[in-house]
This record gives structure tokens, sequence and C-alpha cells, in this order.
């Protein structure tokens, strides 16, 4: 028998299985996400901080195991199953934005304009919308909690408050999600990817003097107004209307 295969499965059979998976469309703020819960953690556990902290989570005992993927087309839900999901989700037409600086400037694998990316078969905010649709009825909604990036950005204590006792991490004094919220601005994150503080090639600006090609970008709501044109935001506000009601983009109030 070859002796990789069985390296392998004795491997996956002592690794500890997934408590807890945080999923998200790309660009939808999951490192964010990802910095705030991380910082928790090391306060919390004394431990040093870092983005692959949820690394040590699958050797501590005492520590949900937490996993952060994104969700795609090609998704085997099947590993979600019987499992906690946070659903992590921003509106499609700052997600197709910021994915367009991503792509082009950082994984550099598109070559068109703005206004072609919005509507790329691939790419384009029709694919993320039916992506987003797809995650949401795949899944059991007794065993997942949907958390809004423009909510997380209004008020970011109460949601984390929500993540925090969705994964069951107990806490006794609030001034712990105070201080993450504080270290995880966008300034802050901004400042630590320049200096290459979070020690993590994926962290890294493509290039320090472009804004644009950073990671962590702008992180704005609604800031897509700011890069397009009358025809162009026409076409995002229509392709909104297909979101799952379920997920609130859908209501006039939240059309901007």
């Amino acid at each position: 028998m070859n002796i990789k295969y069985i390296y392998n499965l004795i491997f996956k059979k002592r690794k500890k299985e997934i408590d807890i998976y945080i999923v998200s469309y790309p660009k939808s703020g999951r490192t964010w996400l990802r910095v705030i819960l991380g910082k928790i953690i090391s306060d919390l556990y004394h431990l040093t901080f870092s983005v692959e902290i949820f690394k040590l989570t699958k050797k501590n005992k005492i520590l949900p195991t937490i996993e952060f993927s994104h969700i795609s087309e090609k998704y085997n839900y099947l590993k979600y199953k019987n499992k906690k999901i946070i659903f992590l989700v921003r509106d499609p037409r700052d997600v197709v934005v910021s994915s367009y600086f991503h792509q082009v400037k950082r994984n550099k694998i598109f070559n068109g304009e703005l206004s072609d990316f919005l509507r790329d078969e691939k790419f384009g905010i029709k694919s993320i919308i039916k992506i987003n649709n797809t995650f949401l009825h795949a899944l059991d909604f007794n065993k997942m909690l949907l958390i809004k990036y423009e909510n997380l950005k209004t008020n970011p204590k109460e949601e984390i408050k929500k993540v925090l006792n969705f994964v069951e991490i107990q806490f006794s004094n609030e001034s712990v999600i105070d201080k993450a919220i504080s270290f995880s601005s966008f300034d802050n994150m901004q400042k630590m990817e320049k200096e290459n503080k979070f020690n993590n090639w994926r962290l890294t600006p493509a290039d320090s003097n472009d804004l644009e090609s950073f990671k962590v970008r702008k992180g704005m709501v609604g800031g897509y107004y700011n890069y397009l044109n009358k025809k162009d935001i026409e076409f995002l506000d229509n392709s909104i209307k297909d979101m799952d009601e379920g997920f609130g983009y859908f209501n006039e109030a939240e059309i901007a």
C-alpha cells in the first residue's frame, strides 16, 4: 500500500474536527472579522496575536476549532453537514468593485475595464449573487449565523457579541471586544499590512504606494458609487434585486 496514502489516512484520523466554519464570498470582510476574533482570542487566552492563531485552536482542547474559508460555485457543501456556520455577507455591489482591484492589482488575472468586470460571467455581480444565494439555501438555518458586513461596520460590538456567543467563547469583560475593534480599525490594519506586521504573504500589498493594491483596501459601505458611471450603477442596482430577500439587500430602503 502507498506510504503517502497511509500517512494521510492517519493524519486525517488524528486531526481535530472543525467545530465552526466562518465563510464568505471573497472580499466580503472575512479578513477583518478574522483579525477581530484573533485579537480577542489572543487576549482572552494570553496568546501572541497572529492571523494564524486559529491554527492553534485545532490543537487546543479548550478552544473551539474555527476555520475560515471562501465560498465558490464549485464547493462541497457536505463538509458543513452538522457544523455551525457563520456566514458573512456583504453588499455584492461593493464586493464586485473590491474584487476588481484584487484581481487586477494583486492576482493580475483580469485585463479589462471595471465596467467589463461588473458584467463578467465568472467574476461579475450576477455570479456573486448566485453563489451567495446558493450557499444560503444549502445550509441548515438552525446552525447558521448570518452576519452582514454593513451591520458589522455600523455596530461592531453587538455583532461581535453575537459571534462570540454563537461560537461559545466566554468573556467576562466587554473591554476585550472594544480593544479588538480598535486594534482592527482599517487604518491600523493597513499600517500593519504595509509594515508586514501580519507576517503573512497574503496580507502584504502588491505595491505599498498604491492603496488599491492592498489586501485591506478601503472597506467602505456604498463605496462602489465612487468608481462607476450612471449606467454601471443602474446595472448593479437592478442586479441586486436578484439577491435573496433573506439577506436584506433586496429591500428598497437598503438600496442606495
